[in-house]
């Protein structure tokens, strides 16, 4: 949940032989401000876009949890 990107390679069970270099960058805007432990986005039917969060401050850490956002944008504002 933290992780800003991730790399490894990929293959097919059918040819294991061919592989392929792959990486993901984690598109949560949270996660770049100081204090953000981590931070899961998600988009259900019933819930819409959500995010559960973790912020620390001093010695303190915060849980927030958004669901139905209007927007997939506005889990962040």
């Amino acid at each position: 949940m933290s992780t800003h990107s991730y790399k490894c390679t990929s293959f097919q069970l059918s040819n294991p032989q061919e592989k392929r270099p792959v990486e993901w960058h984690n598109t949560n805007k949270l996660l770049r401000r100081d204090g953000f432990l981590g931070i899961k986005t998600g988009i259900t039917v019933t819930a819409g876009p959500c995010l559960a969060s973790a912020y620390q401050f001093r010695d303190k850490i915060y849980i927030c949890v958004i669901l139905r956002a209007s927007k997939v944008s506005r889990r962040f504002k």
